[in-house]
């Protein structure tokens, strides 16, 4: 039996009876490996039509006699097919048979094979430099830091190809809100579409504002497939809906769940009401992210300063922080309207010393960090963009040592770890 998913994640066989035409179908969905064996929601269909379906465990025999029962008792009754020409028998011979391909290609759909190398052509970038192409970003701050703004003003560029704040490519973007009303994103997209100049351009959108992410993975799978997006944008990845986000587990099915909806990923997170370093949760959110970037704000009459710092990322160099500012206008009914978008800088907002940019040596040290405690420094000087005459200097004072030698390459750690 040959089974490959199809595009929304479906496993399908059909069987043509012989002598009617009459055609049986045998599919599968939300397919997933649980510690007690594979589960899956199975459906068996008749002529286009389902005869029954359930969720449990494919190894289980009795599951699988129960729902082959059903499915050919519903047959018979609402076809003219005769008992003999496909009985209960048969039907649970395919199910079965069904059901042990299932579990034998669904865990065979990642065999090892040999990967020739290839180096990357063009940008890495979707949006530069905060988004990359195949990667997760995390934009992560306190409410009313300016996030959502912020997120639907670079879905909107990169949906139709707005290059005038930073360098993107146009794709198909698909946006998520777990967080505000329909009636609300309307109207915000209408204001930033107003600054971007785009009229009634659309975006592809998902609300859904009080469900969980794991709730509503399956539509937003189904929407990317139909509008064919390349790029996801999650507000807020906090509304998971899979457990405490302080759990490992939790923040890693978080992560799995929203890499599986597209390869290219963007989210808004939230931060700890004391620690605004970092999202909030469990560590494996940053292992899971491949940028990281702290949303910083300060407010100056009706204008909110928005700085972007750049603290985690995978195959890029650290960014320098960027500045930018949002106007709004107060209208005579207490209203808020964005009327204005632009780059603005440091000086312009005072505030934001308090959360001034990395220090070369932060980020040497950063670099270390993420390399898993050891590294040279040509991958130090890649990793951050630091010119590597200036990283061997760096390297070179005290709160640094010599971790190892392999051949001509010296790896360094921090000195602190060999304490």
């Amino acid at each position: 039996m040959d089974l490959t998913p199809s595009s929304d994640g479906r496993w399908r066989w059909d069987r043509v009876l012989e002598g009617t035409g009459d055609t049986i179908t045998v599919s599968a969905r939300d397919v997933r490996q649980e510690h007690t064996g594979l589960h899956a929601h199975i459906g068996i269909g008749f002529n286009g039509t389902i005869a029954a379906h359930d969720v449990f465990n494919v190894g289980r025999n009795e599951e699988r006699q129960r729902l082959a029962k059903s499915a050919s008792s519903h047959i018979h009754k609402a076809s003219s097919l005769a008992s003999g020409a496909y009985d209960a028998i048969m039907l649970k011979g395919d199910l079965d048979t069904f059901c042990l391909s299932l579990d034998q290609v669904f865990n065979e759909r990642f065999i090892a094979d040999v990967v020739t190398p290839k180096r990357r052509e063009g940008t890495p970038y979707v949006l530069r430099p905060w988004l990359v192409k195949g990667g997760g970003t995390v934009f992560f701050g306190p409410p009313g830091a300016g996030k959502s703004n912020l997120s639907l003003i670079m879905s909107q560029c990169i949906n139709y190809g707005i290059t005038r704040f930073w360098p993107c490519e146009s794709m198909r973007v698909c946006y998520v809100n777990l967080e505000r009303s329909g009636y609300s994103m309307r109207h915000r997209l209408a204001l930033i579409n107003d600054v971007l100049g785009l009229g009634e351009k659309g975006l592809v959108m998902v609300n859904a504002r009080g469900e969980s992410l794991d709730g509503v993975s399956r539509s937003v799978k189904a929407t990317v497939n139909r509008h064919k997006a390349e790029l996801i944008w999650i507000d807020s990845i906090s509304r998971s809906g899979v457990g405490s986000m302080v759990h490992d587990d939790s923040a890693n099915k978080i992560i799995d769940v929203t890499s599986s909806l597209c390869q290219t990923w963007a989210a808004v997170g939230h931060t700890a009401r004391d620690d605004q370093s970092h999202s909030y949760g469990s560590v494996m959110f940053e292992a899971g992210e491949d940028v990281g970037v702290q949303v910083s704000s300060e407010r100056r009459g009706s204008t909110l300063g928005v700085m972007l710092q750049m603290r985690k990322a995978n195959d890029i160099p650290l960014a320098k922080p960027a500045f930018f500012a949002l106007e709004f206008e107060e209208s005579a009914d207490g209203d808020s309207r964005l009327i204005a978008f632009r780059s603005a800088g440091e000086r312009e907002f005072p505030g934001f010393v308090e959360h001034k940019a990395m220090t070369r040596v932060e980020q040497v040290k950063l670099a270390i960090d993420q390399a898993g405690g050891k590294a040279t420094s040509t991958q130090i000087a890649k990793q951050t963009g630091i010119a590597q005459p200036h990283v061997s200097k760096i390297l070179s004072g005290p709160m640094f040592t010599r971790a190892s030698r392999d051949g001509s390459s010296v790896y360094y750690g921090l000195a602190a770890y060999d304490a």
